[in-house]
């Protein structure tokens, strides 16, 4: 099975991460307003969260950028697994791996 880079949507250039693996976007746009009922709220995390039902923890990545809520809404469903993340380094301009244990 090929690695994987598993992304919530950014406006960042993430192509740096395609090193750890092949880039797969969890889906085209999140936006969570204030106005938002939580059915909606609820939908919009669902359809994030799906495609991760192929993520692999001992192979694939999350890439941590992008929206806060995105962002805990992907740690709460891998919460109960071990995962690698890509963290991005200013200073030396590239990813690097961070495997995050429960």
């Amino acid at each position: 099975m090929t690695d994987r880079v598993f992304h919530p949507p950014t406006n960042h250039n993430v192509r740096a991460a395609a090193e750890f693996g092949e880039l797969v976007p969890l889906c085209r746009s999140f936006q969570i307003y204030p106005d938002d009922p939580p059915q909606i709220i609820d939908q919009k995390v669902d359809e994030l969260c799906s495609k991760l039902d192929q993520f692999n923890p001992v192979s694939d990545y999350v890439l941590m950028v992008g929206d806060p809520v995105a962002l805990v809404a992907i740690g709460a469903k891998l919460s109960r697994v071990n995962f690698q993340v890509l963290k991005f380094d200013r200073e030396e301009g590239a990813y690097y791996s961070v495997n995050l244990t429960r």
